[in-house]
């Protein structure tokens, strides 16, 4: 597969990944019981991670066809500010995703799934945002 054809298929499964990502935290919480509820925010941060995943993989092939050589998320999050691509704020907020991306799924505590869904809409935005920019770009 050639690099556009490759950035094109990731950048558009991402599209459709956020979509759904902030239908899903469109949830009206308040109408769902108690255990509903904590199937709609695990699968609220399931759409997240996923996203997040997508958004990063997305922006190592672009970087790469820049010969960037990125083995890590966040060195590929870095690259997008030094290439500026992402701003400050952008840049910061998506490593924020990054760590609260690796909370999850390294030290699973109930405390900190509630304190990282809270932040969920802050994330979205982000992504919304990174993923406009990263439709801007020219391979």
């Amino acid at each position: 597969m050639e690099l556009t054809e490759k950035y094109t298929e990731l950048y558009h499964i991402l599209g459709k990944s956020i979509e759904d990502f902030e239908i899903s935290m469109k949830a009206n919480l308040t109408k769902y019981t108690e255990q509903e509820i904590d199937w709609i925010k695990n699968a609220q941060i399931q759409k997240f991670e996923f996203c997040i995943e997508l958004l990063w993989k997305t922006a190592k092939v672009y970087l790469e066809s820049l010969e960037e050589k990125l083995y890590t998320p966040k060195l590929t999050i870095k690259s997008l500010f030094v290439q500026q691509i992402i701003d400050e704020p952008t840049y910061l907020q998506l490593m924020n995703c990054l760590n609260d991306r690796n909370l999850l799924s390294h030290i699973y505590k109930f405390e900190m799934f509630d304190e990282i869904h809270k932040e969920l809409g802050n994330h979205l935005i982000a992504l919304k945002h990174t993923y406009t920019l990263l439709g801007k770009l020219k391979l």
